[in-house]
């Protein structure tokens, strides 16, 4: 296939997703897909579409996530799966160095950087926008993270667009789309729903066009386009929920710890399963784990959370030391000040943390009370 027809991308039925996972495992990637995990899609590692969810899908609610089958035989209708990229690119717990005692002289061993090439396949544009936030800590900053970087780099990305969001999601209104951003990918796969699903594949980077050019594959066809472009906008006329940026950050920036966040701390269990799914957050903390004969100690970064009652403890205790505190510096973070930190959303809209909340709170709902405050006053 030549560069410029693999520019305009390629068309094919589940035999094109066997040839790209075919391409990329023989291009030396490790892919990772969707799987069933027990009573969870999870992002896990493949060799075959087989191990693709064909005909599942999930129904996410505040506190509530089930698998459903659905009615067609198609293998990305579901919404974000439990965990995002984040663990791929900054695992939530690594060696940093080790210092050892060798007679009179200290050694010091930096530990391993472990980037082993990976494609994701299914990246949806939520993830995707996720990761740039993650970029513009760990990467584009004054002082990169070597580590975050070599593993970043070695990521291959095969971005999917959503075709039916889930019903905790509201993309959308943070300036997301449900057709995820091509300067975000390599790749850009499309699924056209139907008894006999067809997917579009382009390229969006100069790895993807190489991935592109290695398979076979129809050309895209005019009618191909204009069935994507009507999954579209049903995937966006299906997403109502909604939390505007600038009446969320205007909002956010006026919240006293009212009692609002006073409610929402009664029912808050501070047990971090928000912050463990977010895919933007980055707190961590570094530990020192010596050994039992005093010859050696390893520093060990470790992932933390705000919500911890020692994240923000200083001389003489905690700056944070109530949940509703807590809770609003978190919500603060994500829809008002991380703009003015680093330029970009610290909420995606992938609804995660209402998801994944054991007690079941709604992060848009508790945020729209907020709104709904300001525009009283």
């Amino acid at each position: 296939m030549s560069a410029e027809t693999a520019s305009k991308g390629r068309a094919g039925g589940r035999e094109l997703l066997d040839a790209l996972v075919t391409t990329l495992i023989a291009k030396g990637y490790r892919v990772m897909g969707p799987r069933r995990e027990g009573a969870a899609l999870q992002l896990e590692p493949i060799d075959d579409v087989d191990q693709l969810p064909w005909a599942v899908v999930d129904a996410q609610g505040p506190g509530r996530y089930r698998l459903e089958q659905y009615e067609q035989p198609v293998a990305f209708a579901h919404g974000p799966l439990a965990f995002s990229m984040r663990r791929l690119v900054s695992p939530p717990e690594e060696r940093l160095v080790t210092l050892r005692r060798k007679g009179a002289e200290l050694a010091v061993e930096p530990a391993a950087v472990h980037a082993r090439p990976t494609a994701v396949i299914g990246a949806k544009g939520c993830d995707l926008r996720a990761l740039r936030a993650q970029d513009a800590v760990f990467r584009d900053g004054a002082h990169p993270d070597p580590r975050y970087v070599a593993r970043r780099e070695a990521l291959f990305t095969v971005a999917v667009a959503c075709h039916r969001p889930a019903d905790t999601c509201f993309c959308v209104s943070r300036g997301g789309d449900v057709r995820p951003d091509p300067d975000d990918a390599d790749l850009l796969l499309t699924e056209l729903v139907s008894a006999s699903p067809r997917y579009l594949l382009e390229a969006s980077s100069d790895r993807g066009r190489e991935v592109l050019e290695a398979m076979p594959g129809d050309a895209i066809g005019e009618d191909d386009r204009v069935r994507a472009s009507g999954q579209d906008h049903a995937a966006r006329e299906a997403m109502v929920r909604a939390l505007p940026r600038e009446a969320a950050q205007a909002a956010l920036l006026a919240a006293e710890e009212t009692e609002d966040f006073e409610a929402v701390a009664e029912r808050c269990l501070a047990c971090q399963s928000c912050t463990a799914v977010c895919p933007t957050c980055f707190c961590l903390t570094v530990e020192e784990e010596p050994s039992y004969d005093g010859q050696a100690s390893t520093r060990v970064r470790r992932r933390d959370s705000c919500f911890s009652p020692d994240f923000s403890y200083m001389h003489g205790g905690a700056v944070r030391g109530s949940r509703a505190g807590r809770y609003r510096h978190w919500m603060r973070h994500k829809l008002a000040t991380w703009s003015g930190q680093w330029g970009l959303d610290g909420c995606v809209g992938c609804g995660r943390c209402t998801t994944w909340c054991p007690a079941g709170i709604d992060f848009v709902a508790e945020a729209t009370r907020h709104i709904q405050r300001q525009e009283e006053t």
